[in-house]
């Protein structure tokens, strides 16, 4: 099944523009329609995800090399979890989120979702870490069971 580009585009979000604008990215059907999908997330989603919510109307290379553009340009951020898992989710700072984009990720062990946390900057402003090591990312993983899952078992 292919998309209209003229149907598509009448549904487009002022938001949506304004994501890859900001990034100094080139507005094209797919980049808006790949953004459109992580705008209406609240969790972190795997490539799978991605290509299950594109459907047939899309080029496997166009998926990877946009996925990397947006990496690139941190419009995005990966997060490698288990045995490679891969998942995908907005960076923070693109969020209307009051933080300097330090966060953590919770995986639910039970039905495996995974969700970017906030985290305060100040937790990292120990004099040893200050002192002797230049930070250029945080990598924390959280594993637990959500409160939906919690109230199911």
């Amino acid at each position: 099944m292919q998309v209209r580009s003229d149907t598509y585009k009448s549904t487009v979000s002022i938001a949506e523009k304004q994501l890859l604008k900001q990034h100094q990215l080139k507005v094209t059907i797919f980049r808006l329609r790949l953004i459109a999908i992580f705008l209406k997330q609240n969790v972190a989603i795997s490539e799978r995800e991605i290509k299950k919510q594109l459907g047939t109307s899309y080029d496997r290379i166009t998926l990877y090399r946009t996925l990397e553009t947006f990496l690139k340009k941190k419009l995005i951020h990966k997060i490698t979890i288990d045995k490679g898992e891969t998942l995908y989710a907005l960076s923070y700072s693109n969020l209307n989120y009051e933080t300097s984009g330090i966060h953590a990720h919770f995986k639910c062990t039970a039905c495996e979702t995974c969700w970017c946390v906030p985290l305060d900057k100040e937790m990292f402003k120990y004099n040893y870490i200050e002192n002797t090591f230049k930070i250029e990312e945080i990598e924390i993983i959280i594993k637990g069971k959500c409160k939906k899952c919690q109230t199911i078992n």
